[in-house]
């Protein structure tokens, strides 16, 4: 479901991790919190939840006691005092919303396909075999005798407009459905739409990714009032913030156009990633997750990205084995650092998780941005709720600090770089010995290289005596570290070469120096 009223927005820009809640599950939640009245709910895993929206501690859990079974697959909807959300095991909980305590629950004739809708004093859903029904949001009974079914069936994702249900068929169409009278209102047919496709309502308008093309209707009529040309193919939903429209492409570009039509900027905007889900408006800018683990802040006005924030995993996580995380809080941040360069192999092969990717859009209230994570974590940063005040911090790892070593090939310095609260701007970052300003790589793990090599307009061979490395780095919000480091090069020792270990057993090879990895963390109850 997709939902868009151009409501006021404090949010302006780069700001810090106030808290971050997370609640173990073995499945990956869909959706987004929502906020109403200082409370965030959100469907993870088996239960559902109310947090304190200042600082993330929990208020409620549905159910209280054993979870349900199954898992929640769906953005909580508020209605009328009640906190609603589907799950795969065909079932719609209710529960009140102050108090999490049961109202009625509702067991669909088939699997509920995509996410249930409110449609005026309803709830209206499709389901798995190509049919549409409908409850009541007051006890949960069903509103109509019988489900409708949907010939071409499903396409994409589903959204509602007052009374109507508005849904994609297999055949391009777009209905717009009367749930009071079980008539189609209006059907619009489009030439082309992605398996993705799904209406997002702004105001009275209800905007559509067709191809290349947005499209905006008229939502009372389906008259079409906005159509604007990327001229690439565009994936998910546009947005609107009321002065502009934002689409993506499944690549990662980003187009912005103008209530007219025209193109806000003419430049390329690039994030560097595929999007992971649809925009989102937060003020004057646009909040865009991608599947490299960041949420990017662009500028709707100017098309600049103003922050790429990095969503690491809580703990050391690699994706060949599983983990669980304790209970916490919602407020926190842990120190530490990640594990050390080198080290042996394991018979068993793992890839280290570096980032987590959003389980969906991003969710703006006031000053506060939020998104859910597919860790089961809800994020929320907030430049009143949070405090950024420490630059980032650099670790030399290799090789150690007052070393004495050969400056020839293969030499390396490696520097992990982290920064929890607001992230780092990536283009702020330099290094440079004795005030030679150095090429290096820097990675999504937060590991930057800088490899001396003879054929490197930069990184030449390093003569004999005293070197001062420094590394000069910024966060989001201009907490500027620059951290100095020293190494003695004397040419006459043999060239030195990082131990990558060679121990194939299972407890690995000797590491490199380093500590356990922290970070921001809450948690849930470990249920």
């Amino acid at each position: 479901m997709a939902f868009s009223a151009f409501v006021h927005a404090d949010f302006d820009g780069p700001a810090p991790l106030a808290w971050r809640w997370i609640q173990p599950t073995s499945s990956s939640p869909l959706g987004k919190p929502v906020v109403q009245e200082g409370v965030v709910y959100v469907a993870v895993g088996q239960r559902m939840y109310a947090l304190d929206k200042e600082t993330g501690n929990q208020k409620w859990k549905f159910p209280l006691v054993d979870p349900i079974e199954g898992n929640f697959k769906s953005t909580v909807l508020l209605v009328d005092g009640l906190a609603i959300a589907a799950a795969d095991n065909k079932t719609l909980y209710a529960v009140d919303a102050k108090t999490g305590e049961s109202k009625w629950t509702y067991i669909a004739p088939a699997p509920i396909y995509r996410e249930p809708t409110i449609t005026g004093k309803q709830i209206t859903f499709g389901m798995t075999d190509n049919t549409i029904t409908s409850i009541k949001i007051a006890d949960g009974q069903p509103a109509w005798n019988a489900p409708i079914k949907v010939y071409d069936g499903f396409l994409g994702r589903v959204a509602s407009y007052r009374d109507d249900f508005l849904y994609f068929t297999n055949a391009y169409d777009m209905v717009s459905l009367k749930t009071t009278t079980l008539k189609a209102n209006w059907t619009k047919r489009f030439t082309a739409l992605s398996p993705d496709v799904e209406p997002v309502v702004a105001g009275d308008t209800v905007y559509v990714n067709s191809s290349t093309y947005v499209i905006g209707l008229n939502a009372p009529g389906g008259r079409k009032v906005f159509e604007a040309n990327s001229n690439d193919r565009l994936a998910f939903a546009p947005a609107s913030n009321g002065e502009a429209i934002a689409a993506v492409t499944a690549d990662g570009k980003v187009y912005l156009f103008k209530n007219n039509g025209l193109p806000v900027v003419r430049k390329e905007i690039d994030l560097g990633s595929q999007a992971a889900a649809s925009p989102a408006p937060a003020g004057n800018f646009f909040a865009i997750p991608t599947r490299n683990g960041a949420i990017n802040l662009v500028n709707a006005r100017t098309g600049d990205i103003v922050w790429s924030y990095l969503i690491r995993p809580i703990g050391d996580v690699s994706s060949s084995s599983s983990s669980q995380s304790g209970p916490g809080g919602g407020r926190g941040q842990g120190p530490g650092g990640a594990g050390g360069i080198g080290g042996g192999q394991s018979n068993t092969p793992t890839t280290k998780v570096l980032a987590v990717p959003a389980a969906g859009p991003a969710v703006v209230d006031g000053n506060t941005l939020m998104i859910l994570g597919l860790d089961g974590s809800l994020l929320a940063f907030d430049k009143q709720l949070g405090v950024d005040l420490t630059p980032p911090s650099v670790e030399q790892l290799w090789p150690s600090a007052g070393d004495v070593i050969s400056g020839q090939p293969p030499l390396e310095f490696i520097f992990r770089i982290e920064d929890e609260a607001s992230g780092i701007d990536n283009k702020t970052l330099k290094i440079d010995i004795d005030g030679q300003e150095m090429d290096y790589e820097f990675g999504r793990d937060g590991i930057a290289v800088v490899r001396i090599s003879s054929l490197s307009k930069k990184n030449k061979p390093l003569s004999n005596g005293r070197k001062t490395v420094t590394v000069t780095v910024a966060d989001w919000l201009g907490n500027v570290n620059k951290a100095t480091f020293q190494v003695v090069i004397d040419n006459s020792l043999r060239p030195l070469v990082r131990p990558t270990g060679n121990d194939n057993n299972n407890n690995g090879g000797r590491g490199g120096p380093g500590g356990g990895r922290g970070g921001f963390g809450g948690g849930g109850d470990g249920r």
